[in-house]
């Protein structure tokens, strides 16, 4: 390009369009919010994989899906439930319930990783609304409103109540917790407290065996994120925990516990970053970096396993689905029913683990390792035996196909997993030499009926040969005496 070319260029420059990119420059702020968002839209690399799987089928919470047409019919119920909820208690009128609300907007529109696009009035009628209606969901669910008093709810909703609790765990349909107490400490005595309801709740939509205690000092972003932290193996929330027997154990669940009283004065961030680093020594217990430099988190499927002298049990005393163990040749799985909402859930659960910055990628190690695990309809059916897999769709390989799709377009840490020394441990267990021996001999004679038979006829003839040399030997050294 010649100079006078270049002078050409310069000479059409466009200086309104300089000084708009300048004030475009200028409006940019490195930080717009005052907290970190948790409430997340779910990426469309995850949601291209199964985009059903996080829709809302029957009721809309929160502004991402608000404007929907098929999710409308819910809102007349919405108002019945703020109706019964100003009838509580007559020294709280509506005007106090939209004061507390309009105290936390800020906080409650930073929650949302996308920017709310609606004025002030609408988004707090919005959040009363919804919160009105998931609080006094759970609580019908869980037996805590009058049934006398609450009849009108149960002829809106009593055909379609576990439609609506897979809403209530769909990513996108989440409303911050702190407004959700709120909500519930200033229209019910709170006690029990409104996560302890929440936690029941749960219990009853997916495991009556999970147990759980609960402090004022830990806090909750949304459902999701104490639905986590119930099924969470890595810490001492359960009755009967198997951790408690160690003393390494005990020691972590000790530290954790003065970090959350004495420590709870110190900044926020610093706080919370001694809380994880606790939390993450104890999850990587059995993990040696050294040992395991170029481990990654695979396995063979479990037919494969099974053959190489590895065997699945059904954990009966199990935290939750997520506490696997293996010990002496034996994968102890816990029991997990899967049911038509199981893939949504377990997608939803996922999605939040890939966006949140704070997450330890539970359930993203479990599905993984399930999907190593899980091949094809015979790995399901072996799983099915010790009563690890509850089949409730009926097909195998739906199931098959469901572990083999979770798993796509998913990130996990390569050393964050808590399932690493699982993984470490049967590799290690698979690679001894006879387990190798005794993992060829399944597959190259015990695959298929005919390969054993003449497995067995060799076998035989190799007896018969010997039996008759030794009776040859034997008559030959007696006819010489």
């Amino acid at each position: 390009m010649t100079n006078t070319e270049d002078e050409g260029i310069q000479r059409s420059l466009d200086m309104d369009w300089v000084v708009s990119l300048k004030k475009r420059v200028s409006d940019t702020k490195f930080c717009e919010r005052s907290t970190k968002p948790t409430i997340y839209r779910v990426p469309d690399f995850l949601k291209s994989v199964d985009p059903q799987a996080y829709e809302p089928l029957l009721v809309s919470i929160g502004p991402y899906h608000r404007k929907k047409p098929h999710l409308q019919a819910m809102n007349q119920l919405k108002w019945k439930c703020l109706k019964y909820v100003l009838g509580q208690r007559h020294d709280m009128v509506l005007e106090d319930y939209v004061d507390r609300i309009k105290e936390l907007e800020t906080r409650a529109r930073d929650a949302y990783s996308e920017e709310v696009e609606m004025d002030s009035n609408s988004f707090v009628e919005m959040m009363l609304l919804d919160g009105c209606f998931l609080m006094l969901t759970i609580m019908k669910r869980t037996e805590t409103m009058n049934s006398e008093e609450s009849t009108w709810m149960e002829s809106a909703s009593s055909l379609t109540p576990y439609i609506v609790a897979r809403d209530i765990f769909m990513l996108e349909n989440q409303l911050p917790f702190f407004l959700l107490e709120t909500l519930y400490e200033s229209a019910f005595p709170p006690n029990p407290s409104f996560r302890m309801l929440t936690f029941k709740f749960i219990r009853m939509h997916f495991s009556t065996k999970l147990k759980r205690s609960f402090d004022n000092i830990e806090t909750y972003h949304h459902v999701i994120h104490l639905f986590l932290s119930c099924i969470d193996p890595t810490t001492n929330h359960s009755i009967g925990n198997d951790n408690q027997s160690s003393t390494f154990g005990f020691l972590c669940n000790s530290i954790s516990k003065l970090v959350k009283t004495v420590f709870v004065s110190l900044p926020s961030k610093l706080h919370s970053f001694l809380l994880s680093q606790v939390n993450k020594k104890c999850t990587v217990r059995d993990f040696n970096p050294e040992e395991d430099l170029h481990d990654t988190p695979w396995i063979p499927s479990a037919t494969v396993c099974n053959e190489a002298g590895i065997h699945f049990v059904r954990k009966k005393r199990g935290k939750s689905f997520l506490d696997i163990t293996f010990h002496n040749g034996k994968l102890e799985i816990p029991q997990l029913r899967i049911e038509d909402h199981t893939n949504s859930l377990l997608r939803n659960l996922v999605a939040y683990e890939q966006c949140s910055k704070d997450s330890q990628f539970l359930v993203t190690s479990y599905v993984v390792l399930m999907d190593c695990l899980i091949d094809t309809a015979a790995d399901v059916e072996l799983l099915q035996q010790p009563e690890i897999i509850i089949n409730d769709l009926g097909d195998t390989q739906q199931i098959a196909t469901l572990f083999n799709k979770i798993g796509t377009n998913v990130f996990i840490d390569r050393y964050g997993s808590y399932l690493l020394s699982v993984y470490t441990a049967m590799r290690k267990h698979r690679d001894t030499r006879c387990n190798k021996w005794r993992a060829r001999l399944n597959r190259d004679y015990f695959s298929n009926p005919w390969a054993a038979i003449s497995l067995f006829g060799v076998l035989a003839l190799f007896v018969l040969t010997v039996t008759q040399t030794t009776f040859t030997i034997l008559s030959y050294f007696r006819s010489s005496n």
